[in-house]
């Protein structure tokens, strides 16, 4: 009896999977032979017999025989079929088989029984490069039940050539998902270049991670065919190359200068817990920003990044001084596969902020205002081509100097729980890629006056126009003073705008806005209206 079953092949790439007829006979010749004619019956046997010799050449011409007394018996068009490939004959083979599949669409017979020619036909065709009717053939096969698993792998091969991405990333996800595991090492590399075509880099390298951990554990296994093996190593093999350019640690840092225009100069930095935080000023000012960090490699299982970064701003107006501030802020991010879908770690940070104060002499020096440590956990998810997701919870001491002084009602150092959730488009639209963002603080102090609890909203959409990038940012904060003399409550929204036009490889033009509307229910202290414009020069590397 000619049956089907799955067999693997390979050629010179890991595209060339090929699964195949096989013949077998053992205790089945009976049967196999029942729709021939009894005369008929010695000449067939030779001809397999032939054929298990592998003796094509005299198996074909038997055949050929054959098929002269007998044109529509399906046993002889299987055999030869078969044959032919074997021979790599897929052109002579491909026309046998579109024969067997008029024969059994003519006898009325159902889907699943001309499945199989089907799935050859179109395997025949993908060698071909026939894309269109290896689809078609493809298709068939996997819709009425004939090697799915196999039948959608080609159709992503072909869809992946024919740039039909959406339809290549469903067809390797169903591979990638079934049980076929010699498949999925494969699957996972293709489907890694779908999602990289998609504009899904973090599922990009998530794929090419997978195929070469699964590529790995089948090559572990002791129970695997040695071509089957084989091509498992040159799935590895193919994702190491991919993934080695970013498997390797890198450096990096920016600059920038800023000139610009304050219309009420804040007299704390925007981190700090409020005071009477405008003082009522105007002033030109220049802004100089610098950031310095190491990321070492990210495909290893843990990534480590360490940076500092540097702001300082210099008012040209004297009166407005105590508005002059310079912080450093020294990082640690430390990420658990940082390439994958899913990725999580822990941010440190310590930052020290110094501002120019005016002592009883009158002279200017810079003094440490305060210091803050920050530890967070963090989390980010892609879930899909269109959104990413990411978390973090953070526990913060804060340490305000020159608090001795102070009643003890109105001292800020202290400590707090922060919290922060986003959701991130990625459907790369042309005027609205929106990045969503909750965030939530709860802040104790030393003293009454500044505990706070602090509910925000953030939104903040890109674009591109021509060359210039646009971020537009929208947020509301409402915070609540509970424990003040007052009860009292703010809530600040600020719009910004922010562009930037590369002018070289490294270099770009930066232009920053905002306003801020600062409403209390302090409105005499704490109430305030301010506006800044900024525009400078910024250098990455």
């Amino acid at each position: 009896m000619i049956f089907f079953r799955r067999s693997t092949e390979r050629a010179a790439t890991i595209r060339t999977i090929c699964f195949g007829i096989a013949v077998g006979l053992l205790g089945h010749a009976s049967v196999a032979t029942a729709e021939l004619e009894n005369q008929l019956e010695p000449e067939y046997a030779l001809a397999v017999l032939d054929y298990n010799a592998k003796d094509f050449p005299s198996a074909l011409k038997l055949l050929n025989e054959l098929q002269k007394k007998a044109p529509a018996a399906v046993e002889i068009l299987e055999l030869k079929a078969i044959t032919l490939k074997a021979m790599k004959d897929e052109k002579d083979a491909a026309n046998v088989y579109r024969d067997l599949v008029q024969l059994k669409t003519k006898a009325g017979k159902e889907k699943k029984e001309i499945a199989p020619y089907a799935f050859e036909l179109g395997v025949i065709r993908y060698n071909e490069k026939n894309w269109r009717q290896a689809e078609q053939y493809l298709n068939y096969s996997a819709k009425n039940g004939f090697n799915i698993e196999v039948s959608r792998f080609y159709l992503g091969l072909v869809q992946i050539q024919t740039e039909d991405w959406t339809k290549a990333e469903v067809n390797l996800t169903e591979v990638v998902k079934s049980d076929l595991d010699e498949l999925k090492p494969a699957a996972y590399y293709y489907l890694s270049q779908v999602y990289f075509k998609l504009g899904s880099a973090a599922d990009g390298f998530g794929s090419l991670l997978n195929a070469k951990s699964t590529a790995q554990k089948y090559i572990d296994r002791e129970d695997v065919a040695p071509d089957s093996k084989k091509m498992a190593e040159q799935v590895k093999t193919a994702a190491d190359a991919s993934l080695a350019p970013f498997d390797k640690p890198q450096k990096f840092g920016t600059f920038s200068l800023l000139m610009g225009y304050d219309s009420n100069v804040l007299l704390i930095p925007s981190d700090s817990a409020s005071s009477s935080s405008a003082s009522g000023k105007s002033t030109m000012k220049s802004t100089v920003s610098a950031g310095y960090g190491y990321a070492s490699s990210p495909l290893s299982k843990l990534q480590y990044v360490p940076s500092i970064r540097f702001n300082f701003n210099k008012n040209f107006n004297g009166e407005s001084s105590s508005g002059e501030f310079a912080d450093t802020t020294l990082s640690l991010y430390l990420t658990r596969d940082a390439l994958a879908p899913f990725s999580y770690g822990l941010k440190t940070e310590g930052t020290f902020v110094f501002q120019n104060q005016t002592d009883t002499s009158g002279s200017k020096k810079y003094h440490l205002y305060d210091n803050t440590l920050l530890f967070a956990p963090y989390a980010k998810w892609d879930s899909s081509k269109r959104w990413t997701y990411a978390a973090e919870v953070g526990y913060r001491i804060v340490k305000y100097t020159g608090e001795d002084s102070l009643a003890e009602s109105l001292r800020r150092s202290g400590h707090g729980i922060t919290a922060k959730v986003s959701a991130q488009n990625k459907a790369n639209r042309r005027y609205f890629n929106p990045t969503y963002a909750l965030k939530a603080e709860f802040n104790s102090t030393e003293g009454t006056e500044y505990a706070n609890t602090l509910y925000g909203l953030q939104v903040i959409n890109t674009m591109r126009l021509g060359n210039v990038d646009f971020s537009q940012v929208l947020e509301v904060d409402k915070t609540g003073y509970g424990d003040s003399s007052t009860d009292r409550k703010d809530t600040l929204v600020v719009l910004s705008l922010l562009a930037s036009k590369k002018i070289g490889p490294r270099w770009a033009v930066l232009f920053s806005g905002d306003y801020s509307v600062n409403s209390s229910s302090e409105s005499s202290t704490y109430g305030y209206n301010r506006y800044t414009a900024n525009v400078g020069l910024g250098y990455n590397f």
